[in-house]
């Protein structure tokens, strides 16, 4: 049996694949902790998994206000990511220090893209370490670049000349390590060499191994991605919704009627749906629909204005035990949505709002399940007659329901633990 900590930062949709894992991980006798933000305890606590609080600078984000502020500034298009990264930054040297004391008992670590200290820590203690990749634009592969809100020439780019956008892209890159001083600041402070390659990009791979944890159907392997890389699926983490009440009342609703439209946008975009939500309502009685809007905070003022029964609206609900039983599904784009949207094969239209949602989005509309629209477009004009196509097209439900299918046949969970265990082994 190995002592495994797991280490990571974000929204629920960064953490539920690294709760599957540890539990996966679980079954197989291994001992498992996850280090991570002190407000994600109680869920890991949950899910049966040893606990350690990982402090950073996004603990200052932990009232309903503050989270909401912060999460529109690093939504914002231009400058929103590298207001993460700095954010991360500046209270770099903390995390470090709750990292040294977690890896010190441990046999293997896994990082998240966001946990510039694992790889440090990792290395000035000896230890080995795996890294992940939860989507594709993680690997910011230049022979399938993703496309990055922060510079959308970059796509015309690319289109235009690939060997002109490599080259900018690696100036772009270059330019990026102002960002992560403190990750040479504390290489320094622990007499360790600074990472060979940018901590934002190549840098954060594991000389050991990198976990690629989506399916293969969803990305292809690129000739710029870490040697070491290996691709094992979704890492799906299925649990029960929080209210039992809610979930008596929704499992009513569902089955009392046709299935209905679902409108989700995650954990993190959801705090900033804006007129999102108002306009799902307007669509679905357009269109004469059932629909189900998973809201979270705005959930009980938007049950109060709708009163009506073909409309249910909660604050939170596990996707598995709803997306299944859904016509449609409209979502963000967030891996971790759009991985449960994919388990139930159900078509989706995926309204980006940032990050690696795009990338995502895209992916889904080559594989034939989906369809993209701007998140400036999503107007009851525009959407509803989209939405309306969709519902009334038979090849699309066949093709989202086949690309479902081939999306999540591979065990994701298996497949990592596989993977771990074989670095464990040597």
């Amino acid at each position: 049996m190995a002592r495994i900590l797991i280490t990571c930062f974000g929204s629920l949709g960064d953490l539920y694949p690294y709760l599957a894992l540890g539990n996966g991980l679980q079954q197989r006798g291994h001992a498992v902790i996850v280090a991570t933000s002190p407000i994600h305890g109680p869920r890991v606590a949950t899910a049966g998994l040893g606990f350690v609080p990982l402090r950073s600078a996004l603990d200052r984000y932990v009232t309903p206000q503050a989270a909401s502020g912060f999460i529109e500034q690093i939504f914002e298009p231009r400058r929103g990511a590298q207001r993460l990264i700095r954010e991360m930054m500046s209270d770099f040297a903390q995390t470090c220090e709750d990292t040294r004391a977690a890896v010190a008992g441990c046999d293997l670590a896994i990082s998240h893209p966001l946990t510039y200290a694992t790889p440090i820590v990792c290395r000035e203690m000896g230890r080995k370490w795996l890294s992940t990749a939860l989507a594709p634009m993680a690997f910011m592969s230049s022979f399938e670049p993703p496309y990055l809100s922060a510079a959308p020439f970059l796509d015309k780019l690319y289109r235009i000349s690939p060997a002109l956008f490599r080259v900018t892209f690696g100036l772009a890159k270059q330019w990026s390590r102002t960002m992560v001083r403190a990750v040479y600041e504390q290489c320094r402070l622990r007499g360790i060499a600074p990472p060979s390659a940018n901590p934002l990009f190549e840098g954060q791979f594991s000389p050991y191994g990198t976990l690629a944890m989506f399916p293969e159907h969803f990305a292809a392997r690129q000739p710029d991605w870490p040697v070491r890389t290996m691709t094992t699926g979704f890492a799906i983490h299925t649990h029960g919704a929080a209210d039992p009440q809610a979930r008596e009342r929704l499992d009513n609703f569902l089955a009392g009627g046709e299935p209905p439209l679902v409108f989700a946008l995650g954990s993190s975009a959801v705090e900033i749906a804006q007129d999102f939500f108002p306009v799902a309502i307007r669509i679905a009685r357009q269109l004469r629909q059932r629909a189900v809007l998973v809201a979270g905070s705005r959930a009980d003022q938007l049950a109060a204005m709708t009163a009506d029964p073909a409309l249910q609206v909660v604050d939170y609900v596990a996707y598995d035990a709803l997306f299944a039983h859904a016509s449609l599904i409209v979502h963000q784009g967030g891996i971790g949505t759009l991985a449960q949207a994919a388990r139930s094969g159900r078509p989706m239209l995926i309204v980006p709002f940032g990050f690696d949602q795009f990338d995502n989005a895209q992916r889904m509309v080559r594989l034939g399940a989906a369809q993209r629209m701007r998140r400036q477009d999503f107007s009851a004009e525009h959407a509803a007659p989209i939405i309306a196509a969709m519902l009334d097209d038979p090849a699309l439900a066949r093709t989202a329901a086949a690309a479902g299918k081939r999306l999540t046949e591979q065990d994701g969970v298996a497949g990592a633990c596989d993977a771990i265990e074989a670095r464990l082994a040597g």
